[in-house]
């Protein structure tokens, strides 16, 4: 059997003070949620090398699916099977058989795959004899696992020499791998199991137990993982007499280093190696359970524990009744109670794997000697989260469209020896009645009283504060001159939080009548202005329509002989209008002029450039027109004549013309002005 640091996902930060309270990964601003509401997360550990992050995780106490995956993976009384995931995202499973064979199986990127199999047979001899145990280990980036073998003459068979080998895949676990066997330093192995290695501070050490003697060895690396290691028996404070141990897993908690062990005489031992490794562990006072083990377990081969939403679970395959058990607890220290029993599937159950997470459901995998079938366990994902999972230190955040309990789980450092993990739990509940008003379109410049009634609310909280008379509270008015969706907040007392939308879109009309203006006598002007709306949807009207030429022209030509005040009304399809003003006012200033004129007369304006109020003039002593280049193109002393927008009887081009007049009113006044005009065509 195998149990490693690596693979166990119960690596959690402690606080310093305090040996048993945890230090969370992360926090959870409500663990009451309504649905749809967004589950907002704050990262406390920072500075990872790798985050994972499950919203809709699967929960170890939920019933699994159980699938016996049939029996053509070139099993043959295999004794262990071990599975990890490396960089490249791909899952592999190992496994060693009676014969002493080496064979892999490659997942590709999701363990409900059909593997791929590999079979290395003894890789040339470095792989141990009757191999009993296998432990997965990352190093620096590389891959290597550790396996230990051997066992004691009986039944008519005889004795295989005990030893530990090594098997190497540097960066890949799809390497073809290199061997080592590194035999029975000191021999003080004899039929050993549940083999682990783990890095404490700057030495590496490693742990196997022995079937026959009940002898705990502890393996000496130094400081690089490829030294050959020494060996030493090491016997525990409490000399205890655990009765043909068969499997041992290690963890790691707040600088504390523990073991547990099961045996063949039905009993559970814990290991406790204070802060170092290389300390001589104590024994528990009393086996895990008490009596209590000895009514479940039966001759069992397998251990795993994990640590799932603040509580541990460990898992003890009996090889004598087909079973799984899960019991959980609360500490490392105290006893185990019994949760559940998983019947089927086994037949002469040999070993499990650990708990594997793949994507979010939860996977343990066995392995039966007696029809070589590979079985497993799946606890699956829920589908009821907005987003499945993310990579990000900062997360983003989930929501639910279910009411129930999820499970948030992170992990952090994944394959690295300082893996740590997290979970935690939401509720989720149903959205309270809410009585709100509908969405909406107003007319720019309306209010609209908003409705937002909901029992048991803390309060209304109002975003934007964009045209609104209040961010907070129960009568609130709104007037955006644009298209605003308005976000509602509504706190409820035991944490769910409703996230409601309220848009109002707004139907825009602009009316632009033109800047006020004054006009000389006889004179006429082009009113309207250019930030009219304009389009299908829009019509327009001017009133009065005294001395106006077309009310129903954005640019109507007027020529009023007293003040005047035309207003131009622009309405829309949805009922919206707007109104705007221009005051034409009327003096008596010399020459008056229009500002453009179309000799082609398509636009409604004039068809002539000359002077309106020519009987106000007496004497006209020069009426002359420059393009833009300075060059004359009209000249004339003659009031009552006009130009026709042509030189020498070819027209002239679009655009500005300047023009001077100078001549004398009939008051005798002598007047000189100059302007533009504008021929349109």
């Amino acid at each position: 059997m195998r149990k490693s640091i690596l693979l166990l996902l119960i690596l959690s930060l402690f606080s310093g003070t305090a040996v048993w309270a945890q230090n969370s990964l992360f926090d959870l601003e409500t663990d009451t949620l309504c649905v749809g509401q967004a589950l907002k997360i704050k990262p406390t550990a920072m500075h990872a090398s790798s985050y994972y992050w499950g919203f809709c995780s699967g929960y170890l106490e939920n019933i699994p699916t159980i699938t016996d995956r049939g029996n053509t993976y070139g099993f043959n009384n295999t004794k262990s099977i071990e599975v990890g995931r490396d960089a490249s995202g791909n899952y592999f499973g190992f496994a060693v058989n009676d014969a002493t064979e080496f064979l892999r199986f490659n997942f590709g990127s999701s363990l409900s795959n059909t593997p791929t199999v590999d079979n290395f047979g003894a890789l040339d001899s470095s792989v141990s004899a009757s191999p009993n145990s296998m432990y997965l280990y990352q190093d620096n980036g590389n891959w290597y696992l550790f396996i230990v073998g051997g066992r004691a003459a009986g039944g008519g068979a005889p004795a295989i020499p005990s030893t530990l080998s090594r098997i190497d895949f540097g960066t890949s676990l799809a390497n073809r791998p290199n061997g080592v066997n590194l035999g029975n330093l000191g021999g003080a192995l004899s039929d050993p199991r549940g083999v682990w290695v783990a890095k404490d501070g700057e030495f590496y050490y490693g742990f196997a137990i022995n079937n026959q003697n009940d002898k705990l060895v502890r393996f000496n690396f130094g400081k690089n993982i490829s030294n050959t290691p020494t060996n030493e028996v090491v016997t525990p404070i409490g000399n205890p007499n655990w009765g043909n141990p068969t499997d041992m897993t290690p963890v790691y908690e707040n600088g504390f280093w523990y073991a547990f062990l099961v045996s063949e005489n039905n009993y559970g031992t814990r290991l406790y190696f204070g802060n170092m490794l290389n300390n001589t562990p104590a024994v528990s006072s009393t086996s895990i359970g008490g009596n209590f083990n000895q009514t479940r377990l039966r001759k069992p081969v397998a251990l795993n524990i994990i640590k799932d939403c603040g509580r541990y679970y460990a898992y003890v395959l009996n090889s004598n009744n087909d079973s799984l058990l899960r019991y959980s607890f609360t500490t490392l220290q105290s006893s185990w109670s019994f949760n559940k029993a998983y019947i089927g599937g086994l037949n002469n159950g040999a070993d499990i794997s650990r708990v594997i997470r793949d994507r979010d459901s939860l996977i343990i995998l066995a392995v039966n000697q007696a029809n070589d079938a590979l079985i497993s366990y799946v606890f699956p994902q829920c589908q009821n989260a907005s987003i499945q999972s993310s990579d990000k230190a900062q997360p983003p955040t989930p929501k639910y469209d279910k009411p129930g309990v999820y499970n948030i789980y992170l992990a952090i450092n994944e394959g690295l020896p300082n893996m740590q993990f997290d979970c935690k739990q939401v509720e989720v509940i149903k959205i309270p009645p809410i009585n709100l008003s509908a969405d909406t379109l107003i007319c720019q410049g309306d209010t609209l009283n908003i409705l937002a009634r909901t029992q048991f609310a803390t309060n209304y909280l109002f975003s934007p504060n964009y045209n609104i008379s209040d961010t907070q509270g129960i009568n609130i008015k709104a007037w955006p001159k644009l298209p605003t969706t308005y976000t509602i907040r509504i706190p409820f007392a035991n944490g769910c939080e409703v996230d409601t939308t309220l848009k109002i879109d707004v139907s825009r009309v602009k009316s632009d009548a033109g800047p006020d203006r004054t006009i000389a006598d006889g004179s006429s002007t082009v009113i309207g202005g250019p930030n009219t709306y304009t389009g299908r949807p829009f019509t327009y009207r001017w009133f009065p329509t005294d001395f106006m030429d077309n009310p129903f022209s954005l640019t109507p030509t007027v020529k009023p002989i007293k003040d005047m005040t035309y207003y131009l009304e622009t309405s829309n399809t949805d009922g919206c209008t707007d109104i705007d003003t221009v005051n034409v006012k009327t003096i008596c200033n010399g020459f008056n002029l229009p500002n453009a004129f179309a000799p082609d007369n398509e636009r409604g304006v004039t068809k002539r450039f000359g002077i309106l109020n020519t009987d106000k003039l007496t004497i006209l002593n020069y009426f002359r027109i420059y393009d833009r280049w300075g060059k004359e193109v009209f000249s004339t002393t003659d009031a009552t004549q006009q130009w026709d927008g042509t030189v020498n009887g070819s027209p002239a081009p679009f655009g500005v013309y300047v023009w001077v007049a100078d001549g004398f009113c009939a008051s005798g006044e002598r007047i000189n002005k100059q302007g533009n005009v504008t021929l349109i065509r």
